[in-house]
């Protein structure tokens, strides 16, 4: 277990997800270091078990959640997460989970 600003991260452990290979190249290395990371006293988290398509954002990829049932997506091929809440709002993105 990491910590990382905030965050508890678990190494990666084996865990087949084919939706993974979908994945931009930069989330896919992530998802091959760390099992999961949460958010200390909050509800974000990532995990490779949570990547599929989106529940909320038809043609997207979810990778994790966020606060009150929001879902964190990227496009396939991609690496840019957004946040979303529904499937209407105009997406402002974070350039990949790996920023500084």
């Amino acid at each position: 277990m990491r910590f990382l600003d905030g965050l508890i991260a678990d190494a990666r452990t084996e865990v087949e997800n084919a939706s993974i290979e979908t994945l931009g190249p930069l989330l896919r290395d992530f998802f091959s270091h760390f099992d999961s990371v949460k958010e200390i006293n909050g509800d974000f988290s990532l995990s490779p078990q949570s990547v599929a398509r989106s529940s909320l954002r038809p043609g997207f990829i979810k990778i994790g959640s966020d606060f009150a049932s929001s879902e964190l997506v990227t496009r396939p091929g991609e690496d840019q997460v957004f946040i979303v809440t529904d499937s209407e709002h105009v997406l402002v993105g974070l350039p990949t989970i790996l920023f500084s």
